[in-house]
């Protein structure tokens, strides 16, 4: 498990998405993953919290809520969803991406990377790199997925 975290951790882009993958395996212990009473977002580096988002797991049917949008992911979302579900949002509903990468960390359940190219009506180009962290309930199941995005900007020719 430790030998797929660590191939996981050479793929992250940016050293925010490092910091954050490496707090979040600081608290894990010796578990697979770790737990949601073990995270406390005021212990976490300042930096991480504007690209922070964390998402509350509802089981049956699975489904994802926005809990925490950090300041620099909601500069780039161009609108808050917290307290929404994907289910709800158009194009975060199933089958897209975002519900599928999230649902593979909670089926899995381990740490999740992928990016996500953008284009706003500017004509400008954004991609994203997000990885997805689960953390466990008291029962053991994932109740949260921790989020740390990291976005890159370039003119489109």
């Amino acid at each position: 498990l430790r030998t797929m975290w660590t191939e996981l951790r050479e793929r992250l882009g940016s050293d925010i998405l490092r910091s954050g993958f490496d707090h979040w395996s600081s608290l894990a212990a010796d578990k697979p993953v770790p737990s949601r009473c073990a995270f406390d977002p005021w212990e976490m580096p300042p930096d991480l919290l504007p690209h922070t988002v964390i998402l509350e797991v509802d089981a049956a049917p699975l489904n994802f809520r926005y809990r925490v949008i950090g300041d620099e992911v909601l500069r780039f979302m161009g609108q808050n969803y917290t307290g929404q579900w994907l289910s709800d949002i158009t194009h975060q509903a199933p089958p897209s991406t975002l519900f599928e990468t999230l649902s593979e960390a909670v089926n899995g359940p381990l740490p999740n990377l992928y990016d996500t190219p953008l284009s706003d009506p500017d004509q400008n180009l954004y991609s994203s790199q997000e990885v997805v962290l689960p953390l466990s309930g008291d029962d053991g199941q994932v109740s949260r997925h921790l989020t740390f995005v990291e976005f890159a900007c370039a003119e489109l020719n």
